[in-house]
């Protein structure tokens, strides 16, 4: 857990002045405190007990004054704790999805959107505990007990001591109820892991669920699965409630204990009335916080499984980016590439091709050849296991990805359309001119779905108020505006009607005449309008 704390302190450098505030407050709070008891011992031994109610007056006015100087320097640390915990789990978060956007694609394997916004959700709520309010007030707490425990030494060591005793008994018990713990929650959290990968996997699989009528056996996974994680939970809850109530009995033993040991020494006359009454406040100063903090810290030793996951996350390897920015597209060359998800499948072996600028090519082979997968390549979504890959004869490695991503227009299958209008799903939220905008519409015979609906039509999630045609023609409008040198087009006229794929026809004969085509396809009517054809 420590290696992470260092971690964890980075993230709070943009707030330094505001912890400075919320550390001198916490001082004033200290100090505070020291005085306190001390105040209430003089109203009972020089005032109540010696029947002097001006010192009772005074005393209970300075007391006042202390309590309102204590809220008001509680109310501005905490105006400050919670600037810092709101912009910082924030700041975590966005840390964490701008990872993502750039993570490897390996991340993804065995993931899918529900386990990783989960996950991601799950784990920056871990990183945050630092900075909520239970870890705050056990900060001050602690800091209000070194006050507190200064002055039972001054007031009876020995009685000070019989306090400091019963921080290592509740130590010891945390210990062994934190161990049990720390199972259960990694069991959890692996189960947990499971769990929402499935549930997402079911959602995304809905139709073929209701087509081949296996709703029986889906709801019976989910039960067991389900049942898997409320044992877990329930174990890991009387865990923590056990733990919580041998706190409670070591505390009120403590208690009991300091009020025989206390009449004591006010027998043997070492102590009097007022001194014992605030002792007895003093030994809470000093207990309660030491018990709160140590049961946060177990709290904190259970959340160590989900701190580890997060900074796996931000420290799994980013895409490779070179320094050179690409302006214009070249020749596309595969030198000797291998490739292979896995050492028994190797998918390419010692594929050699060259794509012309400007060339108008067909990647065609059957299912699972690795058609898909060269794509990836290109993209640089994958690496290869051996070989090189140049663009305009140089390694594309050596570009700085963005750039070199911008020279590639694609349109896939399986389009992804934002939940956002037809407008920004085509432009992607930047400005282009609206002639050219309306010209490319009608290119791709998408101007009656705008004329009947209009372009700040939403389409809904990955748009699904959209037939699969629509979605395909949004998705080649797309490629047609950002005015890529390179168009890849993965089995994207499966969905198109002949009049649209006839419109492909003439692009690549107008717009598409002086740009790099790389289709994908299994239409051999498509496949035949390609001069280059390249069987993988």
């Amino acid at each position: 857990m420590f290696k992470y704390i260092k971690k964890i302190l980075s993230y709070f450098s943009p707030y330094k002045c505001r912890m400075l505030i919320i550390s001198l407050c916490a001082v004033v709070n200290m100090v505070v405190s020291f005085f306190i008891p001390i105040l209430s011992s003089k109203i009972v031994d020089d005032g109540l007990i010696s029947k002097n109610f001006k010192i009772i007056v005074i005393t209970s006015c300075a007391l006042i004054g202390l309590y309102i100087v204590n809220s008001i320097f509680e109310l501005i640390l905490e105006k400050n704790r919670l600037f810092v915990y709101n912009n910082l789990h924030y700041d975590i978060e966005r840390k964490a999805f701008n990872h993502l956007l750039s993570v490897k694609l390996s991340f993804f394997n065995n993931r899918n959107s529900t386990s990783i916004s989960n996950m991601i959700v799950q784990d920056v709520s871990a990183v945050s505990t630092f900075v909520s309010a239970d870890a705050f007030t056990v900060i001050i707490g602690l800091l209000s007990s070194i006050s507190a425990a200064v002055s039972l030494f001054f007031m009876n060591w020995k009685l000070g001591i019989a306090v400091l005793l019963f921080i290592p008994i509740n130590l010891i018990f945390s210990f062994i109820m934190t161990k049990m713990n720390t199972k259960t929650v990694e069991k959890y959290l692996e189960k947990s892991d499971e769990y929402n990968n499935w549930f997402g996997d079911s959602v995304n699989g809905v139709k073929e669920i209701r087509l081949f009528g296996v709703q029986k056996l889906k709801c019976s996974e989910i039960r067991k699965k389900q049942k898997e994680l409320i044992n877990l939970n329930i174990k890991r809850d009387i865990i923590s409630k056990l733990n919580d109530e041998i706190e409670v009995v070591l505390f009120n033993g403590f208690s009991i204990g300091l009020y025989i040991v206390g009449g004591y020494f006010m027998l043997k006359n070492n102590l009097t009335v007022g001194e014992v009454i605030a002792f007895q406040t003093y030994s809470a100063m000093v207990a309660n916080p030491i018990i709160y903090g140590i049961h946060m810290m177990m709290q904190v030793v259970l959340l160590t499984p989900f701190i580890k996951r997060h900074f796996e996350f931000m420290e799994y390897e980013d895409e490779t980016s070179g320094n050179v920015v690409i302006k214009n597209s070249g020749d596309i060359e595969f030198k000797n590439i291998c490739f292979f998800y896995n050492s028994e499948n190797q998918l390419i072996n010692d594929l050699n091709f060259t794509i012309p600028r400007g060339g108008k090519v067909a990647l065609i082979g059957n299912n699972g050849v690795g058609k898909t997968t060269t794509l990836n390549l290109i993209l640089r979504f994958l690496s290869p296991v051996s070989g090189q890959i140049l663009m305009d004869g140089r390694n594309i490695n050596e570009y700085e990805i963005t750039s070199y991503r911008k020279m590639f227009a694609v349109v896939n299958q399986d389009v992804f359309l934002f939940n956002d209008s037809i407008l920004n799903n085509i432009c992607l939220y930047n400005d282009f001119d609206k002639h050219r905008l309306h010209e490319i519409i009608k290119l791709v015979n998408l101007d009656g779905l705008v004329n009947e609906r209009g372009l700040s039509y939403n389409v809904g999630i990955n748009g699904s108020k959209l037939s699969g045609g629509q979605k395909q023609k949004i998705a080649l409008a797309r490629a047609l505006i950002y005015d890529s040198p390179v168009i890849i087009l993965d089995e994207a006229t499966s969905n198109l009607d002949l009049e649209t794929i006839s419109v492909i026809k003439k692009l690549l004969e107008t717009e598409f005449k002086n740009r790099t085509v790389i289709c994908v396809t299994h239409t051999m009517e498509i496949s035949e309008i390609f001069k280059m054809k390249i069987n993988l």
